[in-house]
């Protein structure tokens, strides 16, 4: 019976291995490098159809085929792009569901053959002026996107036998009240797939008034693209190994026009306003400032639980799986939260606060 034990025992290994395989296969995925680009189409509001591509890059992790784990997220040169514009750094296959589209801004399915996108025509085509487009592939059929195209926009694409009615505008008077925000409309208002969204991006940290957010949370990610140290000049890079920064960590690189942008059109703030980050470093040959970091912190998807609107305030109630309290060292899971915003005069939405539900 001896002579048996170490074929039992080499059993026993190989299916403990085939079992953590397979666990690992169904619960975390195989990691596969993709560089995909595909022709595709833009329909422009008047029914025109211009020839595009479409560039999936990144790594995608491949999960058990049942789960719906499986996602793309593309590293720092990662993501779609459409033409030279970036739509996304990273993104997840989305479904059609009673609520419509997963991401609200753009569709591709599993096994990447259907696409659909709604962008400003002035980002793909340098010499458009600004109008929506609807890109979907070349190869996807109307049967196959003009479905997904209704979910993307409220009203109907005009095609090459009608033409959109003409709509006579009133008087200018006093601008009517706006209907109240729903539940929907406040989810895809947060949804973090439609970068750079830094509202979305804004719930990583706590704060009492716009002056108050965290930039390190803010533009963790960067501005427009994180950067990278072959982006700088080599003083530059001298510079900042000499003022602490290491090689070997990410380096993230914000112009201080792309922040100022961002603080002033969703939070009402200039940069001058916000307290800046201790280890931050700024970079005048490139009138930028610069983070490093080898961190990996992402607020969790905010569910919301109710919406209050009065049609000067909107407040958001919602929860995170998992939130790091920077304050006193805690991480929460889950965390309860209420956002703050106001509307203005033309209709614009500012973020007021973002605090713990009390």
């Amino acid at each position: 019976m001896k002579k048996f034990t170490p074929i039992v025992a080499a059993v026993l290994v190989l299916l403990l291995i085939a079992g953590g395989l397979y666990w690992y296969s169904y619960h975390v995925g195989v990691k596969e490098d993709m560089d995909r680009t595909v022709d595709a189409v833009a329909i422009l509001e008047d029914g025109t159809k211009l020839p595009c591509t479409v560039r999936f890059l990144g790594t995608l992790y491949v999960g058990h085929p049942d789960t719906e784990i499986d996602q793309f997220h593309g590293g720092y040169d990662g993501g779609i792009w459409i033409n030279d514009y970036k739509l996304l750094p990273s993104y997840v296959f989305t479904h059609v569901d009673n609520d419509g589209i997963l991401s609200g801004q753009y569709y591709l399915n599993r096994d990447m053959t259907v696409f659909a996108a709604k962008v400003d025509a002035a980002d793909i085509f340098s010499d458009m002026d600004s109008q929506t487009a609807y890109v979907v592939l070349k190869s996807n059929t109307p049967e196959e996107y003009e479905p997904i195209l209704d979910l993307l926009t409220d009203p109907p694409l005009p095609t090459e036998t009608t033409v959109p009615p003409e709509t006579t505008l009133p008087p200018e008077t006093t601008s009517p009240a706006a209907a109240a925000m729903t539940v929907e409309e406040a989810a895809a208002l947060l949804d973090f797939s439609a970068d750079p969204n830094w509202l979305a991006r804004s719930l990583g940290c706590i704060y009492e008034k716009p002056e108050d957010i965290d930039l390190y949370y803010l533009f963790y990610l960067g501005v427009e693209h994180p950067g990278s140290w072959d982006d700088i000049a080599p003083e530059s890079e001298k510079f900042l190994l000499d003022q602490g920064f290491m090689r070997e960590m990410d380096l993230q690189i914000m112009p201080v026009e792309k922040m100022e942008d961002a603080l002033r059109d969703t939070f009402g703030i200039e940069l001058k306003d916000v307290a800046m980050p201790v280890d931050w470093r700024y970079i005048e040959a490139e009138d930028a400032y610069c983070s490093n970091h080898n961190d990996a912190y992402f607020p969790g998807v905010p569910n919301i639980t109710s919406v209050e609107d009065d049609g000067e305030t909107v407040v958001i109630h919602y929860t995170i799986d998992g939130f790091w309290l920077a304050e006193s060292e805690e991480f929460l899971d889950p965390a309860q939260l209420v956002l703050t915003l106001n509307r203005n005069e033309d209709g614009s939405i500012h973020v007021v606060s973002n605090l713990l539900e009390s």
